[in-house]
């Protein structure tokens, strides 16, 4: 059985198991039900100082871990058989990698729960590896998202909560805090995936538009330059050079001739300004 097989079916196994028998535990142990939902969707207003003192020990060492052995958990998560060559012990540094997982979810679990926290064990990575190829800056760009995500997260919660709240001081909507910190990391990461300025989406749909009309632009110089260096051409045998619509056509056309590259003249025609026929020149030399 595959290592992402086994993970899924134990995870789903044993989480039905858990909801059966927490819908058994209400009826029968109304207290300590109200305890589990503590730990499965998380309640950051239960924390009191102890919990927070001891989440920053257990966050802190969990940093100094990370820089203490960084060099050979960079080396052990991107290349394991360079690690081999290299002599390390693997299984060691996989079991203490592993440690350093299971302290960061115990530092989290209070606020987001058990069923969240694997939103924020993936949100902000995939989040800080939309802007950076480096690991350490990645994780550093990570923990920025996740304290961001929390902060938010709890404020939004407790704001939306008071704003939405009856005017006569009744039960208003109540956002939880879990769900909302990890709503506010998961519209991070949406964002990130969509706007970051070398792998976002949207960013690299504009860069393909700007080539393809760059490329566009440079045929249409190419042809003007061949065709009719100095006389006239009409735009309908401009459009033997052109099969993309023909609103498209003039709108590069007219800020051709803003730039001053191309001048327009009676009849619809178009011909080459000076500076056009020299960047057409160019640009037939260059291909």
């Amino acid at each position: 059985v595959r290592y992402d097989s086994a993970l899924c079916f134990v995870l789903a196994s044993f989480f039905g198991i858990g909801i059966t028998m927490a819908s058994r535990v209400q009826f029968t142990h109304t207290a300590l039900y109200r305890q589990i939902q503590i730990y499965l969707y998380g309640q950051a207003a239960t924390m009191r100082d102890f919990h927070i003192l001891l989440y920053l020990g257990m966050a802190l060492l969990v940093i100094i871990s990370i820089s203490l052995t960084y060099r050979r958990l960079q080396i052990l998560l991107l290349d394991r058989e360079f690690a081999h060559t290299l002599g390390m012990r693997t299984r060691t540094l996989n079991t203490f990698f592993f440690l350093l997982i299971v302290l960061a979810i115990i530092v989290g679990i209070r606020c987001v729960g058990v069923v969240l926290m694997s939103a924020m064990l993936i949100a902000p990575a995939a989040t800080a590896r939309q802007f950076t190829h480096r690991l350490w800056q990645v994780m550093i760009l990570a923990g920025f998202v996740g304290m961001l995500s929390g902060f938010l997260g709890n404020y939004l919660s407790v704001e939306l909560a008071r704003s939405w709240s009856g005017a006569d001081g009744g039960r208003g909507f109540a956002l939880p805090t879990g769900p909302s910190v990890v709503l506010t990391g998961s519209a991070l990461c949406f964002l990130a995936l969509l706007f970051a300025p070398e792998r976002g989406l949207v960013v690299r749909y504009l860069r393909i538009l700007i080539f393809r009309q760059r490329c566009v632009r440079e045929n249409l110089l190419k042809a003007l330059w061949r065709v009719g260096e100095y006389r006239r051409v009409p735009a309908t045998e401009l459009r033997r050079y052109y099969s993309g619509p023909r609103l498209y056509l003039n709108m590069l056309l007219r800020r051709m001739i803003q730039d001053g590259l191309v001048a327009k003249g009676c009849g619809r025609t178009y011909t080459l300004t000076d500076a056009g026929r020299r960047q057409g020149a160019h640009i037939v030399r260059l291909h």
